[in-house]
């Protein structure tokens, strides 16, 4: 179990598409962590312009990446990664040998899916068969993408305005409606997927709610 702890604590959730030549990590080793797990590990990837290109699937081990897996695409893009057992649960990176742009997935107990994507449009393009897990992962990507999108611009807005003003209260209110839609969202993995190793990492990262202490006259 060290092995997965580590595996879920040091890898970043939201750095898809990337083009740094290793993610995170500046250490490389060439195999995995001995953790032997019954199972098959049956992992199809098509990546549309990624065709006779080299990929390595990348897991993280305490401060260093270890290569999981590589396999060489067909004409069509297609990554075929094949084993007779599976690899330890955590959050991998599949890095393409041709640009360096790389995307996340999960592997939990179930390791045989499929995953389609656009090479460099990892996050919106990606379309998953057969593995939950992987759907929550690109659900919850997605839906951040999008979302940064909307807060960044209300953030500045209320950055310049005076506190304690009429513009400034209402787009206070904008901010705490956006987060308050992030917050739901977070809270439907839990409510719908209660199960599932993405829910239990993506819950276990949550920040409390803060609270102030407040004078007796409010």
């Amino acid at each position: 179990m060290g092995v997965i702890f580590q595996l879920m604590l040091s890898v970043v959730l939201f750095a898809c598409g990337s083009t740094s030549s290793e993610p995170e990590n500046n250490e490389t080793l060439n195999q995995t962590p001995e953790e032997v797990v019954d199972g098959k590990l049956s992992l199809e990837v098509s990546i549309k312009g990624a065709s006779n290109d080299l990929a390595k699937l990348l897991g993280v081990f305490g401060n260093q990446n270890f290569i999981a897996d590589s396999a060489r695409s067909d004409a069509n893009g297609k990554f075929v990664f094949d084993a007779d057992t599976l690899l330890p649960s955590g959050f991998y990176y599949l890095m393409l040998g041709s640009d360096n742009s790389y995307f996340q997935l999960v592997l939990d107990k179930d390791q045989e899916f499929k995953l389609e994507a656009t090479k460099g449009d990892y996050v919106n393009s990606m379309r998953v068969e057969g593995c939950l897990d992987n759907e929550l992962l690109y659900k919850n990507l997605k839906f951040e993408a999008e979302f940064g999108t909307r807060l960044q611009p209300v953030n500045k807005q209320l950055a310049a305005l005076s506190e304690g003003t009429a513009e400034y209260n209402g787009v206070k209110a904008k901010q705490e409606a956006l987060i308050k839609e992030r917050v739901d969202h977070v809270q439907w993995f839990s409510n719908n997927h209660p199960n599932a190793f993405f829910t239990k990492f993506k819950m276990s990262g949550q920040n409390p709610d803060l609270t102030y202490p407040k004078l007796p006259s409010g």
